[in-house]
């Protein structure tokens, strides 16, 4: 009796101890949670997690801009509701080869709220430890100050071209009208 008191009183204490372990484990993964979706709501790049049946698991602050949504989507919506039609076609063309491959990249423009927005979107598959689960994560980037800034270098280098070009008849006139000056000069 005395050994089946000390068994039990034994197993009580690893049980106790098992329950604190799991308990601070689900802490930690809390807090880790909280940090990852910290993190992601400040990103300035979009990013969209999709599981296998294309609905939304994560959808950022700026992914929602991107795509131009002004309200708050409702839990697990299919990705092809918050996308529009041509948008859509793009988007599952990107999601099938990343399915395939494991990832795709594509630059495209959404039509967002505001107007296109010139984007590069990245697609990668979720795997876990058995092979692929199909799932996929979605990055979008957008380049619309990227490309206002080649532009602005572009006419930056046409300025300069465009200088260079009057400053070339210019200077044989300057040297000409130095000569005259100078002629004029000792003439006088």
């Amino acid at each position: 009796l005395a050994l089946l008191a000390e068994s039990f009183n034994q197993m009580t204490a690893q049980l106790e101890e098992n329950r604190s372990r799991i308990e601070a484990s689900a802490t930690e993964l809390r807090n880790r949670r909280n940090y990852i979706e910290t993190v992601l709501q400040s990103l300035s790049t979009g990013v969209i997690s999709i599981h296998e049946n294309d609905c939304v698991t994560t959808l950022n602050a700026s992914a929602s801009r991107m795509l131009g949504l002004v309200e708050k989507v409702e839990d697990n919506p299919k990705l092809s509701s918050l996308i529009g039609s041509e948008d859509w076609f793009v988007v599952d063309r990107l999601l099938r080869r990343a399915r395939r491959a494991g990832h795709a990249t594509e630059q495209t423009q959404l039509e967002s709220g505001g107007g296109p927005l010139p984007v590069a979107i990245t697609a990668t598959a979720l795997l876990d430890s058995k092979g692929p689960r199909w799932g996929v994560v979605l990055v979008i980037e957008d380049l619309s100050e990227l490309l206002a800034a080649q532009r602005a270098a572009a006419w930056s280098e046409v300025a300069r071209r465009m200088a260079h070009e009057i400053k070339n008849p210019l200077t044989p006139i300057q040297l000409s009208a130095e000569r005259i000056a100078k002629s004029y000069g000792r003439a006088n």
